[in-house]
């Protein structure tokens, strides 16, 4: 490539607040640290649709590839396929992070079944490196086709609002096979993606922003850093003591974490579950929390989608889960069985079942089938504790009497004092946290004002991996 070609398009990028292939690279890993795998320097990298690259992040090897747009639409044939499964393959073979860095019109139509033989290979590589290797994927414009699918795949992807797109096909071609004529962004719009889709974990304002944010990210994985003290309010301040009153669970993940480390994925879709990493003590730890302000955090399929996906990625990433519990129930109507609420807690049961120690604390409730949010000790989980006040039980009074004595109040001479009874009785069951406690579902009481202290000697107790008394499986037949 000539050096006025070149200069032309970094100018051009620098105007619309991007950078080359380059620059995204030496961007992502720290100075000084990238080795080129597929090139011998980087005036030869420039001739490639496709570059990749060794390097560190905080001092952790990291591989990584990004396309040049420049050359061929940063499209994917023989030997850029080739050169990704490659890096791939090697990464997972050491266990490392892969972050690709997507800007591409997917695989290369010139090259045929060479370039569809390849793109399979690629694949393959893609997916046989999952859960050996995090890999995280931020699309810094134009994804089609087999780079759309390489954001789908990877455990987190970045896009930038208004300025990353990632579809299955470009508006073209979907005018010539329905006749259609959507816009780019109908099709495959970052905000698309992060509020419908679920394809985008992260919604960036710019590029620069995405890259930095899977750079913090892919840092966690570099192990612990400085502790900092929380920077939100106390927790007894962020959760009301009236239990009828919403809150934000935000605020209390804000009032535990080291202060500025949460990174929320998927802030835009299924916002009843609140997912994301941070640190506690300067430890990297996996959160995943009911939101009341959302339908009373209650768990509907697009929650137990969300919130197990992120288990799953937590577990192949070695990093601890938080479950902050506080959780009416399962969604129950038509429309969410017709939307697979079932399918989709059966998922969240098995990606529940994780390999990283698991530390619950239940704030207010959790009542009925999310029992899988409360982590009990019969369910597998490692260190389960609950606010005085919390309650926790199989059905509310209310739901209980519907289930026991339904029938029964349908012929009863005066039905509503014959509920209104029934339902006091029912409410002196035994739900409150001491009664769990005695039960063996849960392992301690504790004050909110000593929940950031409980969580971090949890989190110091356990090794990053634990050994599972489970049996011999090639996988779990249900993934999200």
């Amino acid at each position: 490539m000539t050096p006025e070609r070149r200069a032309r398009y970094e100018a051009k990028l620098s105007r619309l607040g991007q950078r080359s292939f380059q620059g995204r690279l030496e961007a992502l890993l720290d100075p000084g640290s990238v080795t080129l795998l597929n090139a011998p320097d980087w005036d030869a990298a420039w001739d490639l649709a496709t570059t990749t690259a060794r390097g560190t992040i905080a001092g952790r090897v990291v591989y990584a590839y990004a396309t040049n747009f420049l050359v061929d639409g940063g499209t994917l044939g023989h030997a850029e396929c080739h050169a990704i499964a490659e890096l791939h393959d090697r990464a997972a073979r050491e266990g490392a992070p892969i972050a690709a860095l997507l800007h591409s019109n997917g695989a290369r139509v010139a090259e045929h079944h060479q370039a569809l033989a390849a793109n399979a290979v690629m694949f393959k590589a893609i997916t046989r490196a999952s859960g050996a290797s995090p890999m995280v994927a931020v699309c810094t414009g134009l994804a089609l086709g087999s780079a759309a699918y390489m954001a789908a795949l990877a455990d987190f992807c970045w896009m930038v609002e208004g300025g990353s797109w990632a579809a299955t096909t470009s508006p073209a071609v979907v005018k010539v096979a329905t006749g259609q004529a959507p816009s780019l962004d109908e099709l495959g719009a970052a905000s698309l993606h992060a509020r419908h889709s679920g394809v985008a974990h992260f919604l960036a304002e710019s590029e620069q922003a995405a890259i930095a944010g899977a750079r913090a990210q892919l840092a966690l994985l570099a192990g612990p850093s400085v502790p900092q003290a929380p920077d939100g309010p106390p927790p007894a301040q962020a959760v009301p003591q009236d239990p009828r009153l919403t809150y934000d669970m935000r605020k209390l993940i804000a009032g535990l974490v080291d202060a500025g480390s949460f990174q929320e994925s998927h802030a835009h879709w299924a916002r009843g579950v609140v997912t994301g990493f941070a640190r506690m003590d300067g430890r990297p730890v996996g959160v995943i929390a009911n939101q009341p302000k959302v339908k009373s955090g209650v768990l509907d399929a697009e929650n137990c989608r969300k919130a197990a996906r992120f288990a799953q990625a937590a577990d192949a990433w070695a990093i601890p889960l938080l479950y902050l519990v506080d959780v009416p129930g399962i969604m129950v109507s038509v429309h969410e069985e017709r939307r697979g609420v079932l399918d989709a807690g059966a998922v969240f049961f098995h990606a529940v079942d994780t390999d990283v120690p698991r530390i619950s604390v239940v704030v207010r409730k959790c009542f009925g089938g999310s029992f899988v949010m409360l982590q009990a000790r019969q369910a597998g989980g490692d260190r389960v504790m609950a606010w005085p006040g919390a309650q926790i039980g199989i059905a509310g009074p209310e739901v209980a009497f519907a289930i026991l004595h339904g029938k029964q109040a349908l012929t009863h001479a005066d039905a509503g004092a014959f509920k209104a009874g029934m339902v006091e009785e029912l409410g002196r069951t035994p739900t409150d946290a001491q009664s769990a406690c005695a039960a063996g579902l849960i392992d301690a009481v504790i004050q909110p004002a000593d929940t950031r202290a409980a969580i971090v000697a949890a989190l110091r107790a356990f090794p990053p991996l634990l050994e599972r008394d489970r049996p011999p499986r090639r996988r779990a037949v249900l993934q999200v």
